[in-house]
């Protein structure tokens, strides 16, 4: 597996758990490299743990195959290796298909990667035409094109009234445990000008992971520490999918630390580990009794 992103780390351990031994290479220093260092480097523990090789830091030299083998030679660290195996799957991003449109001719302007140059509204260098979907290279999730295509053909047919929001959209990577992000990242925030503070919870805290056996994870909040305005909620978690969802509300109506402390959780659910984590950061969680505050 070439490419240690979502898609590659996704279908790689789908691969693993169906038998096949499994080895994803990564050019960038780690795996999941968009997210947050503590839980892309536990995911790669967990992933060892299940046995499947992940080499971070190559660079890729060559591939060729003979009748019934693919070989792959790369180098880290300066040093040559080559590793064989069925079958090669490149999941190294997206290109968008917008080489032979003519884009040039209508006067809408591309990007050095071919990705359409679009503003807030959606609207092209062209102000007669809007774009939406991959093809403009923000978040490429299906969910977002949609909203993107409905806010393009709004602006498009009644004027520029709408503007595209992504600060808190989710996003998740679908292994399991999955690693669920909305919001902005430790370093995305302090890029951006914010004292942050931020609390990271093991999974282990959380009562309903315990009586599921399922420990193996992290939350981590990013806070505004003056004000503690939560601008990041990021889990590494069974259901992660489904909890990032209240994250993303909390992010997107600016909510505290505090306002989610005072807040009571069904218990015990996972979602409760956001609750948990925020209580971390005015208190020691390993020393609640079951649900109090």
């Amino acid at each position: 597996m070439v490419g240690g992103g979502a898609v590659g780390l996704e279908l790689a351990q789908a691969f693993l758990r169906l038998g096949s031994k499994v080895t994803v290479l990564e050019v960038l220093p780690k795996i999941a490299y968009t997210e947050e260092d503590e839980l892309s480097q536990k995911l790669e523990e967990i992933l060892k743990k299940e046995d499947m090789e992940i080499l971070t830091g190559i660079n890729i030299l060559s591939a060729f195959q003979d009748e019934h083998t693919i070989y792959l030679k790369f180098s880290k660290n300066g040093k040559e290796q080559t590793i064989e195996g069925s079958d090669i799957l490149l999941a190294t991003g997206r290109t968008p298909n917008t080489e032979n449109l003519g884009l040039h001719k209508a006067g809408v302007e591309v990007n050095q990667k071919g990705f359409i140059k679009v503003n807030e509204f959606l609207q092209t260098t062209n102000p007669d035409i809007y774009s939406a979907g991959d093809c403009v290279g923000k978040m490429q999730l299906v969910t977002v094109a949609a909203l993107e295509g409905a806010i393009a053909a709004e602006n498009a047919l009644l004027g520029n009234r709408r503007k595209i929001d992504y600060s808190s959209i989710p996003h998740v990577i679908f292994t399991d445990p999955e690693l669920a992000s909305v919001g902005l990242t430790e370093k995305a925030a302090q890029e951006q000008g914010y004292d942050v503070d931020t609390r990271i919870l093991d999974l282990e805290k959380v009562p309903r992971a315990r009586i599921a056996f399922e420990t193996e994870g992290l939350v981590k909040i990013v806070a505004e520490r003056k004000s503690g305005r939560i601008l990041g909620i990021h889990v590494l978690m069974p259901y992660g999918g489904e909890v990032i969802h209240k994250a993303a509300l909390l992010v997107k109506f600016s909510l505290k630390v505090s306002d989610v402390i005072l807040m009571v959780d069904a218990y015990p659910t996972f979602s409760e580990a956001i609750k948990l984590c925020c209580q971390s950061f005015i208190k020691d969680v390993s020393k609640l009794s079951c649900c109090a505050e």
